[in-house]
């Protein structure tokens, strides 16, 4: 009898094993490659050193304009 019970539940557990694979089966996910990647030629972004020189000229000129307008001051209060 428990050999019976064991046969019947081996059984079960083998359907069981059979649907989970089919199961996973029709759950896969299919890719197709279109076209093959590729790397880029050279980087576009971010330009660093045009930064750092657009910065460094900004401040440049920005503190020039402020040296010319503090001279004017004190020009003038005299």
């Amino acid at each position: 009898m428990e050999q019976e019970f064991a046969s019947k539940l081996l059984m079960g557990e083998l359907i069981s094993l059979e649907q989970a694979r089919n199961e996973a089966q029709r759950k896969q996910l299919y890719l197709e490659r279109i076209v093959q990647p590729g790397k880029p030629d050279y980087a576009v972004e971010p330009r660093r050193i045009r930064n750092v020189t657009a910065t460094f000229l900004l401040g440049l000129v920005t503190w020039g304009i402020l040296t010319m307008l503090i001279a004017g001051v004190r020009e003038h209060q005299d």
